[in-house]
């Protein structure tokens, strides 16, 4: 593996080994044979293609215990499933002290899709108005007549959903008519003072669950990435694991389609970027770093963690 590694370094995009695991699927993927050694011992492997279907995404929930909840969500994209997960486990959420929302794994897709979680990482009785939340982030989008035309075409298909929610219809058509108001401005900084306080000015916490945590990891990333960042300022959450996959320096992306291929590209940048606060190849710091360990492959060590926790708040 090193060798490999240094042979063909100026392909992987980190040189953190977490964080290469992409890379080292390719190479595997596309290898005849990789030599395995465990325990000194040396075993040939021969790869060949999987004829295993491609499991379905997880969205999930369960009582752990009378007072722990469990959420697994693998991306914010499939509304009808995310809808229906927040549906059938709301009753237990709102009676249990602990609430365990598992992003291990998380593609990302609409931040509008987790907004129903607020309630339960708020302050009970308080907005988003009421805190004190660090301001040191912003985005700046790029509105060219092009990029304007490419976002709006992606947003009239996601329209066209007949599962779409009303509230997400309406974000999407405020999206659309901020593109149209700012066609042709070039970088345009996103929101403002009053904006932000007024950020879902009618969700109020509750006084259940009494801690959110949240674990997080390098598969975790685009609006699991926004996702983590803002759960992390809540003052009832706490993130457990390590960093996620940090792709939100440049984001919102569109795609222009040529034919035989097509390209997909950002439109717009995070500010943190001018401060050398930028996450590419860092991500989301946890609040509590688990390092991975072999024993991952074995048994679920983030959670183990998190339910000791649970039992010493």
């Amino acid at each position: 593996m090193p060798q490999v590694y240094q042979e063909h370094k100026d392909y992987f995009v980190s040189s953190t080994p977490e964080r290469q695991h992409k890379e080292w699927a390719y190479f595997v993927g596309h290898a005849g044979e990789v030599t395995v050694v465990r325990n000194d011992k040396k075993e040939q492997l021969h790869v060949q293609p999987t004829a295993q279907p491609k499991k379905p995404l997880q969205f999930e929930w369960r009582n752990l215990s009378e007072d722990i909840v469990y959420l697994k969500l693998e991306d914010f994209t499939d509304e009808a499933a995310i809808s229906q997960l927040y549906a059938d486990s709301q009753a237990a959420i709102e009676q249990a002290k602990y609430l365990i929302i598992d992003v291990r794994v998380n593609y990302g897709g609409t931040d509008s899709l987790y907004y129903p979680l607020f309630k339960y990482t708020l302050p009970q009785g308080k907005a988003f108005r009421d805190l004190d939340l660090p301001n040191d982030d912003g985005m700046e989008i790029l509105y060219t007549d092009r990029n304007v035309d490419l976002r709006q075409q992606l947003m009239q298909n996601i329209l066209e959903d007949p599962n779409l929610s009303a509230e997400t219809h309406q974000i999407l058509k405020e999206f659309l008519k901020e593109l149209e108001e700012n066609r042709g401005k070039g970088y345009v900084l996103y929101g403002d003072e009053d904006s932000e306080q007024n950020f879902l000015p009618d969700v109020l916490g509750l006084a259940r669950p009494e801690k959110v945590f949240v674990l997080a990891d390098v598969t975790c990333g685009s609006s699991g990435d926004n996702f983590v960042d803002t759960m992390k300022k809540m003052p009832k959450v706490t993130v457990l694991g390590r960093p996620t996959m940090g792709i939100l320096d440049y984001s919102n992306c569109c795609v222009k389609d040529f034919g035989d291929y097509e390209l997909l590209f950002p439109t717009s940048r995070d500010t943190r970027i001018d401060q050398g606060k930028g996450m590419n190849d860092k991500g989301v710091e946890p609040d509590i770093l688990i390092p991975w360990t072999p024993e991952h492959l074995e048994r679920d060590v983030d959670l183990e963690k998190c339910l000791n926790y649970c039992k010493n708040a």
